[in-house]
């Protein structure tokens, strides 16, 4: 009787041995991926407190930041795969027991089971997390992209509204009675002196706006028929709100160009009308002849 208990107790202990070599291995496969976690979190900690104390390095933080979460998505998926495989191993080992039953030395709800199964779980969690974190980090990036983008334009849109006071005022003037045609003359060559310049100026908004648009697409894949790489996606809010405002300097610059156009009709009339003054003037010297 003593040696059969002496047996089960070395049975016993056999047992736990292969489960804690099955724990180890499981557990090797854990902290190799967590120092690789850690070095990529010291990473990302520091790329934040530079970004603190440099404001223009915020867009390119935020690229590094995917970056990363990227790297640490895909370890967190060869970690989860690796896991999984570790605990399917342990799993599916078994022995044969004194009635000749075969049993698994991993018991499904013994303490080694369910810390494997914690630690799968925290790594399911933390793929989500990684894949929440990328899209966080990609609708701040295009937020920054918005907010330069919507910048350009405003810094354009201030210039524009001095013009446009600028033209209101010196268009009041003309249609004052007591303005000469030689005044008049003036005003209409200073109008199309202010559109002009506008037009440059929406010319420049135009491409600087085409140019920021493209970028913030990404590449065209012809054979995919996609963009690919950008920061705003074609087709979201974003994109409209873009092609608004750029469908918007598209119709100001046809504006200054009839505002110029008009501008020198009137210039022009003014000259036919004083030249008309000058010869009734003639036709009424001779009528006195």
């Amino acid at each position: 009787e003593h040696a059969i208990q002496e047996s089960v107790l070395r049975m016993i202990e056999f047992r736990k041995s292969i489960v804690d070599l099955y724990e180890e291995a499981f557990n090797k496969v854990n902290d190799a991926y967590g120092n690789q976690e850690d070095f990529l979190n010291d990473q990302q900690d520091y790329i934040d407190k530079y970004a603190e104390l440099n404001d223009e390095y915020a867009a390119t933080a935020i690229k590094s930041q995917i970056g990363i979460e990227e790297s640490k998505l895909e370890d967190s998926k060869n970690k989860l795969a690796a896991l999984r495989e570790a605990f399917q191993i342990a799993s599916i080992s078994v022995y044969t027991d004194e009635n000749g039953n075969f049993v698994t030395y991993l018991e499904e709800g013994s303490e080694a089971w369910v810390k494997m199964q914690d630690e799968i779980r925290a790594a399911e969690a933390a793929v989500l997390d990684n894949q929440l974190a990328i899209k966080q980090y990609k609708e701040e990036l295009a937020e920054l992209a918005m907010d330069k983008f919507t910048g350009v334009a405003d810094a354009f849109d201030k210039q524009a509204e001095l013009n446009s006071d600028r033209k209101s005022f010196i268009e009041k003037r003309i249609d004052s009675e007591n303005t000469t045609d030689s005044q008049k003359k003036s005003g209409y060559r200073e109008l199309i002196s202010v559109e002009k310049n506008d037009l440059e100026a929406n010319k420049k908004e135009l491409q600087t706006l085409i140019t920021l648009r493209d970028e913030y697409l990404g590449t065209w894949n012809e054979e995919k028929q996609i963009y690919e790489g950008g920061i705003i996606e074609y087709g979201s809010e974003q994109w409209f709100e873009m092609e608004e405002q750029i469908r918007a300097t598209e119709a100001a610059i046809q504006d200054n160009e009839l505002a110029i156009e008009k501008y020198n009709e009137s210039l022009k009339q003014l000259y036919v009308d004083a030249f008309a003054d000058i010869v009734d003037a003639f036709s009424n010297i001779e009528d006195l002849f």
